[in-house]
């Protein structure tokens, strides 16, 4: 597992937002009405430091919601001096701001750097021009390639939000769309499939029969073909589906909402793993497959799918799943046959594939 910062998160919704995005309700995602104020800040970082035993040494305060660096210089600043504090006792390591493309410049940069800010995120949400465009995005693609140079130029980690099923998507549009972002090497990626949030433009068209959002079918079937393009380049993807709080549930009109969307997917690719090594074995009626604790969650399967995936495709009359506490392989044996399976190397070689380019045709 990846080693994570304890993140202390502040949202400032909507505020720098220049316009309505067909999918934008800010509002509705945070549940917060009010801009916030330089003091609240504060507020939400004692509030989640009193979440920890000990006070942490090393945290990343984060900016969500809104276009940060939009909001005006005196409100940035008022915003990043809360930080001070913090950062100068080490409680606070660093701070990440998530903000458009269009609104990053080297005045932004700068001012951003001097602060403390050192990880910026874009919200590209597409590479497609007219999918931008048909969603009321106020940018172009050029503007986030422009906006990643200047962000690396100046030493910043760099994260990029991408959206699957906008408005007008194609299939081709979304592997399109994270072809480019894979050549802009971000740092980290964030993948978000469409929801339809009630108050939206997209409400609208999916009331008038003009969208229909991703079912969740289709949405696993496509991140599966995407992940592994970013894993096999070794760039993480933190978070795959919109996060819900539990006590603030987000009014959707519609598409693929699930609490576990990377359950999902990860699963999924486990099972291709396992049926692809299997059809090249002599196998018996039984199956035994032993892994660490991560690996064997997805190797089970969302609530057992990938068993019931087994049995039907091998005819399997016992499969049983092992813990090893050492984690370090995955290991399967049927019969007399034994062999043992490394995911990442599946991925990485899956996702050279699917990456690559032969004339107009993507394999």
């Amino acid at each position: 597992m990846r080693n994570k910062k304890y993140v202390i998160p502040v949202f400032i919704p909507h505020l720098g937002c220049p316009n309505d995005c067909s999918f934008c309700n800010q509002r509705a995602i945070t549940a917060r009405q009010s801009p916030i104020t330089p003091q609240d800040v504060t507020k939400e970082i004692e509030t989640y430091l009193g979440y920890c035993h000990t006070r942490p040494q090393g945290a990343e305060l984060a900016f969500y919601g809104g276009s940060f660096t939009g909001i005006g210089e005196d409100r940035m600043r008022a915003y990043l001096e809360r930080a001070i504090p913090y950062l100068e006792s080490g409680v606070i390591e660093s701070i990440r701001v998530s903000t458009r493309p269009d609104y990053i410049d080297n005045e932004i940069l700068n001012l951003l750097w001097e602060y403390g800010v050192r990880t910026i995120e874009l919200g590209a949400q597409s590479m497609v021009d007219e999918i931008l465009m048909d969603n009321d995005r106020g940018h172009t693609s050029q503007d986030t390639r422009r906006a990643v140079e200047q962000i690396r130029g100046r030493g910043f980690r760099l994260g990029i939000q991408m959206m699957l099923g906008l408005y007008a998507a194609k299939r081709e549009d979304e592997m399109k769309s994270a072809r480019e972002i894979l050549k802009l090497s971000p740092d980290f990626v964030r993948i978000y499939p469409t929801l339809v949030l009630k108050g939206t433009k997209l409400e609208g068209l999916l009331i008038d029969g003009d969208y229909e959002p991703l079912s969740l079918h289709e949405t696993i079937d496509l991140l599966v073909e995407i992940v592994p393009c970013f894993e096999s380049a070794g760039i993480p993807i933190i978070r795959l589906g919109l996060y819900e709080s539990g006590e603030q549930p987000l009014d959707v009109a519609g598409g693929p909402r699930h609490p576990a969307i990377r359950q999902l997917v990860y699963s999924q690719l486990y099972f291709d793993m396992l049926r692809d090594s299997l059809l090249k074995q002599e196998l018996s009626e039984s199956l035994c497959i032993t892994a660490g604790d991560e690996e064997l969650s997805y190797l089970v399967g969302h609530r057992g799918e990938n068993r019931k995936r087994l049995r039907e495709c091998f005819g399997f009359t016992s499969i049983r799943f092992n813990r090893d506490p050492s984690g370090k392989w995955i290991c399967l044996q049927s019969g007399e046959e034994k062999w043992t399976l490394d995911f990442w190397s599946y991925m990485r070689k899956r996702g050279r594939v699917e990456t690559k380019e032969t004339g107009n045709t993507w394999v």
